[in-house]
């Protein structure tokens, strides 16, 4: 595991401290247009917007908002929901649990909510949304990150104000390479299992010694295959099911029905980046899989038969 982990990323994990060394102390750019157009609204209504989650990173690494982006709104639901007549003028507006607004702008993709906080009861296994979810607008900023991922994932900008709010420390942690969960909740949502592996492949990031100690802690038995091809497609996939195959077993980490057996993937060669699924199904026949084994990858993917003959 050490020579694996280690070797892949090292080159990109020093550019990006690099990176971080130059951004982490600037003053990020104002988001523009329809962005700031609804920051402006949001901040009228005295709903104190944060940009939260991935785009405060991407800012921080790139030194660009994203196209998508999540805005934590500190107003009650009813009244969040009581704007999207106003939002339409920016574009289309559809309503999702927990109170949250999508607003799709045509440059941007904004996801609005209010602060709420994820409550597990039981002993599990849980799946994605096997949570409580307690919404509630008088959190605060330390109060409401608690239910996020990784502490990278836990910055926000005050546009307002001007500053970063960053209490569980993600800017240093960012600029370090180090994947930190918020809090012990990250254990109980097999999603983030898969999620923590694509970070620790696209951002280089090493595991804290508290977080691979406690990695047998996951059960990914309610796992989605939707989940796993989500991430998964958006890194390199052979060497991303290589690596989940070597935690789970090192871990003692319960896996889905759908991927037992499956594990001959991680001996495919492939160091590419593919676009889809039929794609992985294609390379995998090109590697030599056949038989039983490309048809229960087949079936893993959800392709239809047809695919074999293309």
């Amino acid at each position: 595991m050490e020579k694996y982990w280690k070797n892949p990323t090292k080159k990109f994990r020093n550019q990006v401290t690099k990176v971080m060394e130059t951004l982490l102390p600037a003053t990020p750019r104002p988001p523009e247009g329809a962005v700031a157009s609804v920051l402006d609204l949001v901040e009228q209504k005295g709903g104190e917007p944060l940009i939260v989650g991935g785009a405060p990173r991407d800012m921080l690494l790139r030194g660009n908002w994203p196209r998508d982006m999540d805005i934590e709104v500190r107003l009650p639901e009813e009244d969040l929901l009581a704007l999207a007549d106003e939002f339409r003028k920016f574009g289309k507006v559809e309503s999702f649990p927990y109170g949250i607004l999508r607003l799709e702008t045509g440059d941007n993709s904004l996801d609005l909510a209010p602060p709420r906080e994820e409550i597990y009861r039981g002993p599990g296994p849980f799946g994605h949304r096997d949570f409580e979810a307690k919404i509630d607008h008088t959190l605060s900023p330390g109060e409401s990150v608690v239910r996020r991922d990784l502490t990278i994932n836990a910055i926000a900008w005050d546009r307002a104000r001007g500053q970063w709010v960053d209490p569980l420390g993600g800017r240093e942690d960012l600029s370090g390479g180090i994947a930190r969960p918020c809090s012990e909740n990250f254990f109980f949502d097999p999603v983030r299992f898969v999620r923590l592996l694509r970070f620790l492949f696209a951002y280089g990031l090493a595991m804290t010694p508290e977080l691979e100690n406690n990695l047998h802690r996951f059960n990914l038995t309610k796992l989605s295959h939707y989940h796993i091809l989500r991430d998964a497609l958006r890194v390199a996939f052979f060497p991303w099911i290589r690596s989940f195959f070597e935690l789970t077993g090192c871990h003692n980490i319960p896996l889905p029905p759908g991927l037992v057996g499956l594990d001959f993937l991680g001996e495919i060669p492939s160091v590419e980046i593919h676009p889809d699924k039929g794609s992985l199904l294609k390379e995998a026949r090109a590697r030599g899989v056949g038989g039983e084994e490309l048809e229960k990858f087949r079936q893993f993917l959800g392709l239809s038969k047809k695919s074999l003959k293309l």
